[in-house]
């Protein structure tokens, strides 16, 4: 339905986001929001999938917005593009789990998108619990959205 209300054409494609072509070991876990291409707690399956680079997905279908969720692979997709790519966006969702694993990267991942002109509009946060056992949490997550977009669109934004 959103499609059809913005007039988006809709591709699929089979593989993952990355910034160069090439596979991608994806970690499945028994628990569908634990499994992630960076580490999980306990994998079940390890699948290698296809990575498609981003910049070159970006160019052929003219690409300007960026919505991510992609389970652990977001500081590495943002960090890993280049100043000319990330600009190329207008718009910016991400969501993401913040771990201390993850701290430094994700400070990182923010501090990158700051130098490429994103000002953040939105953030919420919220905790999922991973792991339930006898009807108690064992282990809960925050999960932070964000929302950015391109100085350039500021005064569009505002107005």
């Amino acid at each position: 339905q959103n499609i059809q209300i913005n007039g988006a054409p809709l591709v699929v494609l089979d593989g993952v986001l990355g910034n160069e072509e090439g596979v991608q070991t994806f970690l499945v876990s028994d628990h569908w929001l634990e499994s992630s291409i960076v580490s999980v707690p306990v994998a079940s399956e390890a699948l290698v999938v296809t990575k498609l680079d981003i910049a070159k997905i970006i160019d052929e279908y003219q690409i300007n917005a960026l919505a991510l969720d992609i389970e652990g692979g977001e500081c590495e997709l943002i960090d890993g593009m280049s100043m000319e790519t990330l600009q190329k966006f207008k718009r910016i969702l991400l969501e993401y789990h913040i771990t201390q694993l993850y701290a430094d990267e994700i400070k990182g991942m923010e501090i990158w998108l700051k130098e490429a002109g994103f000002i953040e509009t939105e953030s919420r946060t919220r905790f999922t619990f991973l792991s339930i056992e006898d009807r108690r949490p064992t282990r809960q997550v925050r999960c932070v959205y964000r929302s950015y977009i391109h100085e350039s669109l500021l005064p569009e934004f505002e107005g």
